[in-house]
């Protein structure tokens, strides 16, 4: 079964860090996955810096326990060794999916063994109770499970930004007008260009670049203790 190991052993290290944190951001979509005797094969979209995304397919050998095939539409799977941030990505989602699979299986062959067990017990009636409809887990809830693994995984996977970007407003004042403008970063600062896509960016955790030397998922916590009241100020702003 494939495992982070192989995956890390087949990208370099900023590759795999990103593409961890693009998969723990939910920048996965459109997972599946066609398996038959001999191979898994894989498709996903996965999105990329800012509106980018890209098609990535890979194809698993069952046999050999290894990646046989994968490739990625971005400019940097060509350009780079290694495999890019989006099919480790992608990689990370197959182990998960191989995981869910695994247990779902296993739990159906426990259930079929509890009902014929329980179909043989002597003057037995009435096994509906377990074949009653699974109650399954609502949007709004997987989205709380998800903002809540993002909590305790994003420190560990963003050492190097979490809790350290910075929010410099800048106030420019002439005989008609006043204006504001916003500079983000940690040592290199660039300048906000759109309150409203950040605001969108945060509302949905997205994994976003700026510039050459700043790439993290926005999330509050993500900025140092003094940004963290700019950064509701600009939210309050956008949603009057």
């Amino acid at each position: 079964m494939l495992t982070k190991s192989m995956i890390r052993r087949n990208s370099n290290s900023a590759s795999y860090d990103r593409g961890t944190t693009i998969y723990y951001a939910n920048g996965v979509r459109e997972f599946r996955v066609e398996e038959t005797d001999n191979n898994d094969y894989i498709q996903a979209n996965v999105k990329g810096s800012r509106h980018n995304n890209y098609d990535v397919r890979a194809t698993y050998d069952i046999g050999e326990d290894a990646i046989d095939d994968i490739n990625c539409e971005c400019p940097a799977f060509s350009s780079y060794s290694g495999i890019c941030k989006h099919c480790v990505a992608v990689l990370l989602e197959y182990i998960d999916f191989k995981v869910r699979t695994k247990a779902i299986a296993k739990h159906h062959s426990a259930r079929q063994e509890a009902l014929a067990k329980l179909e043989k017990m002597k003057g037995f009636k009435g096994i509906n109770f377990l074949q009653q409809k699974k109650a399954q887990t609502t949007p709004e809830m997987k989205q709380l499970l998800s903002n809540h693994i993002k909590k305790k995984v994003l420190p560990l996977v963003q050492d190097s930004v979490y809790g350290k970007v910075r929010l410099h407003p800048i106030l420019k004042c002439d005989s008609a007008s006043i204006k504001i403008e916003f500079k983000i970063g940690i040592t290199h600062m660039y300048v906000l260009k759109d309150v409203f896509e950040f605001d969108l960016a945060i509302e949905n955790n997205e994994d976003f670049t700026y510039g050459v030397k700043l790439h993290f998922v926005h999330t509050i916590d993500a900025f140092d203790i003094e940004s963290r009241p700019l950064v509701q100020f600009i939210r309050d702003w956008v949603r009057k």
